[in-house]
């Protein structure tokens, strides 16, 4: 009965031993598994923050196209404006150059 008691005693002994190791090592993964959590979690926030940037940097492209596009509005507003003086003068001088002629 005592032999029968302390093989019992030293499976279970065994056993939990076993169950301990398990333990180590699930939480052993659990603890890796929380690492890399914890990494992919500040990819994603360094990822948002890149996304972020891009689009404040979009955003500052499209004021500066928006702006030099006016710039050019103005400036092709500017050349026409010359291109009729020009045109006006051009016509002039010539009108005055028949007269002399005469």
């Amino acid at each position: 009965e005592l032999r029968t008691q302390s093989n019992k005693l030293d499976l279970l002994t065994t056993e939990n031993r076993h169950l301990q190791n398990t333990v180590s090592s699930l939480t052993g993964k659990v603890n890796q598994l929380e690492r890399e959590k914890r990494e992919l979690n500040d990819g994603l926030v360094s990822l948002q923050t890149e996304k972020k940037l891009g689009a404040q940097s979009k955003m500052s492209l499209e004021k500066q196209l928006i702006t030099i596009q006016e710039a050019l509005k103005e400036r092709e507003e500017q050349l026409r404006s010359y291109e009729a003086k020009l045109n006006s003068t051009t016509m002039s001088n010539e009108k005055t150059k028949r007269e002399l002629k005469k």
